[in-house]
């Protein structure tokens, strides 16, 4: 678990007992100053994960790819 998530679950589960406590509005307001923005900060770190493996595969692709280019002698 990303850091990331694990501080947005604390906000999420906030505001989920605020909301069952029936403190509605006060929820609704944690979740839009605290949760959008570290849901915010959970979609950058997945996007930078995402980034980080389609590097990864572009990297051993072409690792393969000159691989197979001195084994054809090509």
């Amino acid at each position: 678990m990303t850091k990331e998530w694990a501080e947005y679950l604390v906000v999420r589960d906030e505001v989920i007992g605020l909301i069952l406590e029936g403190s509605l509005p006060e929820g609704v307001a944690l979740d839009q100053h605290e949760g959008a923005e570290g849901f915010n900060d959970v979609r950058a770190a997945i996007a930078n994960l995402k980034d980080s493996f389609e590097a990864e595969a572009a990297t051993q692709v072409e690792d393969a790819r000159a691989r197979t280019t001195r084994a054809t002698g090509g």
